[in-house]
């Protein structure tokens, strides 16, 4: 695992860095291109375990898309989504995916997303409840 905390210490070296700046009103537009990529590599991996059987390269995958999402989590302009207590299709996807109509409770948070202002950038997994 020494790949995956090589990861874990650049995106906390980056999101640190971020954090040492004047505050600004809005977030600072290099961060949010930024942001944006890491959602890209997200759902990159995300495929990629899709694809893979079970066995540590897919738990590989799985772990940096975790990792990557709870540093951005930790950002001062990222808000993590992760309390909503019903399902919108802008902000979750439902985990087994079906179709869900919007207001539909949510039964619990499977993987949290992540929102930059009110864009999210990475939607979070939920189940739904029965």
């Amino acid at each position: 695992m020494k790949i995956s905390k090589k990861i874990q210490e650049v995106l906390k070296g980056l999101v640190g860095s971020y954090k040492e700046q004047p505050p600004q009103k809005f977030p600072n537009k290099d961060f949010v291109s930024l942001c944006e990529n890491l959602a890209e590599l997200v759902q990159m991996y995300d495929r990629m375990a899709k694809q893979m059987p079970e066995g540590e390269a897919k738990d590989l995958a799985e772990d940096f898309s975790e990792q990557i999402i709870t540093t951005l989590s930790l950002s001062k302009d990222c808000s993590p989504i992760n309390s909503d207590l019903t399902f919108d299709s802008r902000r979750h996807t439902p985990v087994p995916f079906s179709l869900v109509e919007d207001e539909t409770p949510i039964e619990s948070v499977v993987r949290i997303g992540i929102a930059i202002d009110d864009v999210v950038i990475i939607p979070a997994r939920v189940k739904i409840k029965e």
